[in-house]
């Protein structure tokens, strides 16, 4: 009877290493991507007898290119890559869909989704000498209090002037995003 007792008692703590060297090897491992993701590019065009659908493609991986890229790199290192051709950018496309289409009023709208390769845009930005970062968006909280001391008042929301006009400017390859309560 005891043996058997022990016996459980050993099964039992087995059991449960295995359970927790699971959890471990599993919780702590990190995923890296391997592409970088675009969506939402809108393409618009006139729907005419020189409609070229490959055109309109190659619009949305330069679009694509260079959204990514400002969400990569610094400002100031844009001059170095603007004018890249599309032969260039089209070897860093791993995969791209055509995620909406509509024909309407002459015109072809299109919403794109690109996959660019990783390791392809880091190795094309390292041989230009320009070193990205991670294109992490974040959410930041701001409440913004405009106080006027001439007048003795305190601003909030639709009265405050800076809340009016904070996100008057908003591009897709902004890596902040605010909000507001």
């Amino acid at each position: 009877m005891i043996f058997k007792k022990k016996l459980l008692q050993f099964f039992l703590y087995i059991f449960l290493l295995n359970i927790l060297i699971f959890l471990i090897q599993f919780s702590t491992n990190k995923v890296y991507s391997k592409t970088y993701k675009i969506e939402n590019i809108e393409v618009v065009e006139p729907y005419d007898l020189n409609f070229n659908k490959l055109e309109v493609i190659d619009k949305a991986f330069n679009k694509g290119f260079f959204e990514l890229i400002n969400k990569l790199i610094l400002s100031e290192d844009l001059n170095k890559i603007e004018g890249e051709n599309i032969k260039t950018i089209k070897n860093f496309v791993d995969s791209f869909s055509i995620v909406d289409e509509k024909f309407a009023d002459n015109r072809y709208f299109a919403k794109f989704e690109v996959q660019f390769i990783k390791r392809e845009i880091l190795d094309y930005l390292e041989n230009k000498n320009i070193y990205p970062s991670s294109p992490i968006v974040k959410k930041t909280f701001i409440l913004p209090i405009f106080l006027d001391l001439e007048k003795n008042d305190i601003s909030l929301y639709s009265k405050n002037i800076f809340y009016k006009s904070w996100n008057n400017t908003k591009e897709k390859y902004f890596l902040l995003e605010y909000i507001f309560y």
